[in-house]
């Protein structure tokens, strides 16, 4: 991003790079509105707003329009994008179809909007648009976390736009980062549709497998050693986008996951036993980020998942973690109208899912790293 050029929500901001269509887009020059509730768009213009409190208060839902390009339509960025003296983050979740990316992805938002454990953490989380993000709330995270419905795989055909827009703050730094988060259906990721630009200037990836299809992790004769698809065109992409000819590794950092864990519970994997402790919801200590990187690693290496390690052995720096974002299978019923997968209330819980996406904050810049090495730790070992 380069500066200056003028002035926006927090000053001067100038010329960005476009998250969604990587043009390059003058931000003060770009057309200012704001959105009705039925979404027409009405044209803000601040030099007839008195008072810097009202001009700040509209703002902080106004937008500005990308004009795009001949791949990509017109869209719209949150005026807050680009506006708080930091670069923007900008996360790709990646995996095929089916690994479970959506739960987690609402599973960790979830996590992020308990202001009790972020005080813990010293952070403190907001919506970069309150719009956007009341539906995501809504149609992901309340739906999936309160009500205990399984979510819709992500079609292949939506619209490219980020899922969730962060504003994640360090009080005792003063730093604050946008971050936006892209889920893309697995299919789509292996297309080489052009609209799929924002791929080539991701800063992190956050690479989801399901244990289901690893060839007999989860059950002797289940799952394959074909690889994530997904994975592989992304990599592919990013090395072409990102990569001088002969260069190691790709520049940015993967965090992998491997959802659904509570497959793997007594089966007898000595390697990760100790990441997956009966009851245990959330680990924050980053601190041993790199000892349950190495178990994972030897436990994927060793038992047919090598194929899925593609992002580990290619990207800059990288670690590997367990989660789980159900704890269960849905159960599908017959509610009124139409079938709903829903999860068993005595076996719904999530294990483990925002010690990822904080490693992956670290990774890229949004938390310091003293900061991070603290996080979770006991007062006494800090």
């Amino acid at each position: 991003m380069t500066t200056p050029g003028g002035t926006g929500l927090a000053g001067e901001v100038g010329v960005i790079d476009c998250p969604i269509c990587i043009g390059q887009l003058d931000w003060e020059q770009a057309p200012l509105l704001t959105l009705d509730a039925d979404g027409t768009e009405t044209p803000l213009d601040l030099r007839t707003v008195r008072g810097d409190a009202n001009r700040q208060r509209l703002l902080m839902h106004a937008y500005r329009r990308c004009p795009g390009n001949d791949a990509q339509p017109s869209h719209l960025l949150p005026e807050r994008f680009p506006g708080l003296g930091t670069r923007p983050v900008t996360i790709g979740l990646v995996g095929a179809s089916g690994t479970g990316k959506t739960h987690l992805l609402a599973a960790m938002v979830s996590r992020l909007h308990d202001a009790a454990l972020m005080a813990r953490m010293g952070l403190t989380v907001q919506a970069l648009d309150l719009r956007m993000h009341a539906a995501y709330l809504d149609g992901h995270v309340s739906r999936f976390i309160d009500r205990r419905e399984q979510l819709p795989a992500t079609r292949i055909d939506a619209p490219v736009e980020f899922a969730v827009g962060l504003v994640v703050e360090e009080p005792g730094t003063g730093r604050s980062h946008t971050v936006v988060i892209f889920d893309m259906s697995g299919e789509r990721l292996q297309r080489s549709d052009r609209d799929l630009a924002f791929v080539n200037q991701l800063s992190g990836l956050l690479c989801v497998v399901d244990p289901t299809a690893v060839r007999d992790l989860t059950g002797p004769g289940l799952g394959g050693d074909g690889g994530d698809r997904a994975f592989d065109a992304t990599m592919d992409r990013l090395r072409q986008a990102r990569c001088r000819p002969g260069a190691p590794y790709v520049p940015i950092p993967a965090v992998t996951v491997v959802t659904k864990a509570d497959l793997l519970t007594r089966r007898g994997y000595a390697e990760i036993n100790r990441w997956l402790p009966y009851g245990l919801h959330e680990d924050l200590d980053l601190g041993t980020v790199e000892e349950e990187s190495r178990a994972v690693y030897a436990f994927l290496a060793s038992r047919n998942g090598r194929r899925w390690l593609g992002p580990t052995h290619e990207c800059w720096d990288s670690t590997l973690h367990l989660a789980s974002a159900t704890g269960t299978s849905a159960v599908v019923a017959e509610e009124g109208p139409r079938a709903v997968g829903r999860f068993p209330k005595d076996s719904f819980r999530q294990r483990r899912v925002l010690r990822p996406l904080l490693t992956l904050f670290a990774l890229t810049g949004v938390l310091d790293m003293a900061t991070a090495r603290n996080l979770g730790r006991p007062e006494a070992a800090r």
